[in-house]
């Protein structure tokens, strides 16, 4: 499932989050070890809203414009320079004796929590960390070789001024998987022969040089 881990990330953040909240029991059960007084209070500041009971919009990082905070941000990004040795592209036949290119490849994800009040962006960010760690057996069932937390936090402190001057608070949180690309070489260009021979000597009436030896006429 090679460069789809945010579209998953989203369809888990926004599928767990319509079941929790619907039931604040749940959201309850769902964190034992936060005092139940507080886990009640963010499940209430979390869907407190007169015209809505989800609150909060979930959306890529190409969607902004659509996802009002507070919402989650989703974005992909690329594998770092440390993975780049799980790149390496392998060869092999399918069932049906095809030959396909394969190679296993490093995805992050980013999940940006985006609101208008620090408790708010508290319950938010533990909440979206609490969906990836339930549903982690929901991403090796699609394919990919298990999630895993790899850091967050809040922004930098000039980053942290200029949310809080327009009204918003940010954290991001990511989370790391591998993941299988598989390709049918459907769509592949031909191998052309090329001459390459010194510029003053003439071959079969065509002039040296290095260019493709059916753009002029040569064998």
């Amino acid at each position: 499932m090679a460069s789809t881990f945010d579209l998953h990330t989203v369809i888990v953040l926004y599928e767990g989050w319509q079941q929790l909240a619907k039931s604040e029991d749940s959201f309850v059960e769902m964190l034992p070890r936060l005092p139940e007084g507080l886990r009640r209070t963010w499940h209430r500041i979390l869907t407190d809203d007169s015209t809505r009971t989800d609150k909060i919009s979930i959306g890529t990082a190409f969607n902004l414009r659509r996802t009002p905070p507070p919402c989650w941000i989703v974005q992909l990004e690329d594998g770092t320079d440390e993975a780049q040795t799980l790149g390496h592209v392998n060869g092999e036949l399918d069932e049906q004796g095809r030959a396909f290119k394969w190679m296993i490849e490093q995805q992050t994800v980013t999940i940006t929590s985006i609101a208008g009040h620090k408790e708010l962006l508290r319950a938010m960010h533990t909440t979206a960390k609490a969906l990836m760690m339930i549903h982690s057996d929901w991403f090796i069932e699609a394919k990919y070789g298990g999630i895993m937390y790899a850091g967050g936090g809040d922004l930098s402190p000039e980053e942290s001024l200029e949310s809080e001057l327009t009204g918003m608070f940010l954290r991001t949180q990511r989370w790391r998987t591998h993941a299988e690309l598989e390709v049918l070489p459907v769509a592949r260009i031909q191998r052309k022969p090329w001459l390459v021979v010194a510029a003053d000597i003439v071959v079969d009436g065509v002039r040296g040089g290095a260019q493709p030896v059916e753009d002029t006429g040569g064998t």
